[in-house]
């Protein structure tokens, strides 16, 4: 194997999507992973009989087109849900979004949002500065700084003046004036947004779409570290021996994909330090209880909470546990650059689990601590990243190479998203 016309990069979704529909237009390719197994971030862990996703990784549709690829794909094996998710704030829950529900504040909270709401309502403007900009002139300073703001510096660990908007699309759900006026009266869930339904397999986790997608697959090789990229000659060096290509499709990480090209990229570093993200550290549990739970999850814009979200694998598929009365948690928990004092942060979200009111250490345990670190979890949308990304993709366009998936774009994207893209990307290369 010397010579491929597609040589795909990273054996996750993505990768694995590209070779799907390589093998569907019955292009010449080879996909190299350098783990043992496929999957990426899509992958599933069982321990004891319990079943942890990289936190949830659920699927949601706005396209019929990646919709259909996924149900051809796992055929009865996805189960459909209607989302059940709420924000813990001041011990209540409020069902997500918050902005749709502010009939379970207080009269003065109430009162407070709807003035501040109208008030923005009235003066907004079409241009934001930035992500704070944008929260409290959409929304106005009741809701923003109720929920808006506190959950997503929480989530981001990055100053929201210098996050830009230019990547909200269906994820930052605009609320009209109407819905503004019935969220005040009701107090009853509305279920809206993108992930108001979503599914998910029945069995064995996410890691399921990988398996189905892999059945249609013949040229993937794991354990498989690629070293460099020669853009020039077009070859990779992998396992001492070169493999020529005609188009390299990348869906590994931007910042670690760059490392590997020559020649070097001028300003190479300079642009690595301006590639800025968040990393997730994802805190598994296996709970043994008798407590009823039927949450998915729940998100905590709260500072007395470390974790931003949590949620239920055992409510997405109850084959995720190995018993009736065990149940299956996740937490996220945000960070940049280092995660130090591993050890006392588990003691302390092992402590802040039991507090907001699931469930109590008199009638529930925790039996299994899984940790899963994910050092590329959310991109950051600063300042410099439009103008990096535009020369990036002019510079690979012109070199064949193709970046599909949210690491490799640098962008905001879904699993929905990652299907579409390596569609499209693949048919373009017959035309």
């Amino acid at each position: 194997m010397t010579q491929k016309k597609i040589i795909i990069l990273g054996g996750g979704l993505s990768g694995l999507a590209a070779a799907y529909f390589c093998e569907q237009q019955k292009q010449d390719y080879a996909l190299f992973e350098k783990e043992e197994k496929i999957g990426g971030l899509c992958k599933s862990h069982y321990i004891d009989g319990f079943t942890f996703d990289y936190t949830g990784h659920l699927l949601h549709f706005t396209n019929d087109f990646a919709k259909k690829i996924v149900f051809d794909l796992l055929a009865e094996e996805l189960t459909e849900k209607t989302r059940n998710s709420y924000i813990f704030y001041k011990k209540k829950f409020i069902p997500f979004p918050f902005q749709q529900h502010l009939g379970y504040l207080s009269e003065n909270e109430k009162i407070q949002c709807f003035i501040d709401f109208l008030d923005s309502y009235f003066t907004k403007k079409n241009n934001y500065k930035n992500f704070e900009d944008w929260a409290l002139t959409f929304y106005g300073a009741g809701i923003a700084k109720k929920f808006m703001l506190p959950y997503n510096l929480k989530l981001y660990k990055y100053d929201l003046k210098k996050i830009t908007t230019d990547w909200f699309g269906a994820y930052m759900p605009q609320l009209k004036l109407y819905e503004m006026l019935k969220s005040l009266t009701i107090q009853k869930n509305q279920y809206c947004g993108y992930n108001s339904i979503f599914y998910y397999p029945r069995q064995c986790g996410i890691n399921q779409l990988i398996t189905a997608v892999s059945k249609h697959l013949k040229n993937i090789n794991c354990r498989a570290v690629v070293y460099s990229v020669n853009i020039q000659k077009k070859y990779i060096e992998v396992d001492n021996q070169k493999i020529f290509y005609d188009y390299l499709i990348n869906t590994i990480p931007l910042p670690e994909f760059l490392k590997l090209l020559i020649p070097k990229i001028k300003n190479l570093s300079a642009a690595l330090d301006k590639l800025e993200y968040t990393s997730v550290y994802n805190i598994n549990y296996g709970i043994e209880t008798n407590t009823a739970n039927k949450l998915h999850w729940l998100y905590f814009p709260e500072n007395k909470f470390q974790f931003y979200r949590c949620g239920f694998y055992h409510n997405f598929s109850k084959n995720m546990t190995p018993y009736r009365n065990q149940h299956s948690a996740y937490i996220e928990i945000s960070y940049r650059k280092i995660l130090q004092n591993i050890n006392d942060l588990h003691r302390a979200i092992k402590n802040q689990f039991f507090d907001f009111g699931v469930y109590n250490k008199k009638n529930s345990k925790i039996i299994l601590e899984f940790p899963l670190d994910i050092k590329y979890a959310y991109v950051i949308y600063n300042k410099h990243r439009k103008k990096i990304i535009e020369y990036l993709s002019d510079y690979f366009f012109k070199n064949s190479i193709i970046s599909i998936g949210r690491y490799a774009e640098w962008n905001y994207s879904s699993m929905q998203d990652s299907i579409v893209t390596a569609y499209n990307k693949i048919i373009n290369l017959n035309k």
